[in-house]
């Protein structure tokens, strides 16, 4: 089963400017880049140029997000310990974790 990779249109028109990278990757991380690769039948960067945009993608938000409560903070005043624990309740259960795997992503 592989991962479905959609084509972003602005990167499909903006390909001309490129860097070449170095890295290392644990083997059975570069091997699973590999099999993607070769699902899709595309080459290993574009695979990694995909994953990494993803990833990016999510750290703005999450920035954005915590740059969102710390403006609320300033405003309204630090979070209580109640109203922290109902976000952590909120959490826990969208997530679907049990009480052991909400205390140590906290």
């Amino acid at each position: 089963m592989g991962i479905a990779l959609e084509p972003r249109p602005d990167y499909i028109w903006n390909m001309g400017e490129k860097m070449k990278f170095s890295v290392s990757l644990d083997a059975d991380l570069g091997q699973a880049l590999r099999d993607v690769a070769d699902e899709q039948q595309t080459q290993i960067s574009s695979v990694v140029s995909h994953a990494l945009r993803a990833y990016l993608d999510d750290e703005r938000i999450i920035r954005d997000g915590l740059a969102a409560m710390e403006q609320y903070q300033e405003e309204h005043g630090r979070f209580t310990t109640d109203e922290k624990a109902e976000a952590h309740a909120w959490v826990r259960d969208l997530m679907g974790w049990d009480e052991a795997e909400s205390r140590q992503t906290a």
